[in-house]
């Protein structure tokens, strides 16, 4: 089952660039690791310095090899001495199964100004 990484981080307004540069680094690594799909990262809409990535794996064995991994923890280091705090790590699963989300991708789109229509109940 698919899990979600969230990951926060305090990051110093001097060192946003820093860390943001040692962010998409360790995505570029994350993305030749089995069972990464994903990863977004969002910046603070006012004036904070909290920073949320969150990172979407096939399983949570994907993430602990990544999280494990030495060029992860290497990157992981250089923006750990940088940070107020220490970095926090959250972990959620998907509440529908895949098959949810396969039947959902394959419903038809709606022509262009028109609303979708629901698909016909499902027989039981």
């Amino acid at each position: 089952m698919r899990v979600h990484i969230i990951i926060r981080r305090k990051v110093p307004e001097t060192m946003r660039e820093q860390v943001a540069d040692l962010t998409r680094l360790m995505r570029r690594m994350a993305l030749r690791q089995d069972g990464y799909f994903y990863g977004e990262t969002l910046a603070p809409a006012q004036h904070s310095d909290e920073h949320i990535i969150i990172s979407t794996w096939r399983s949570l064995g994907c993430w602990h090899r990544w999280s494990e991994s030495s060029i992860r923890r290497k990157i992981q280091t250089r923006i750990d001495a940088v940070l107020e705090s220490e970095t926090e790590y959250r972990m959620q699963q998907d509440t529908l199964p895949r098959s949810f989300d396969i039947a959902f991708e394959t419903l038809p789109a709606a022509p262009v100004g028109q609303r979708p229509t629901a698909p016909a109940p499902m027989a039981t």
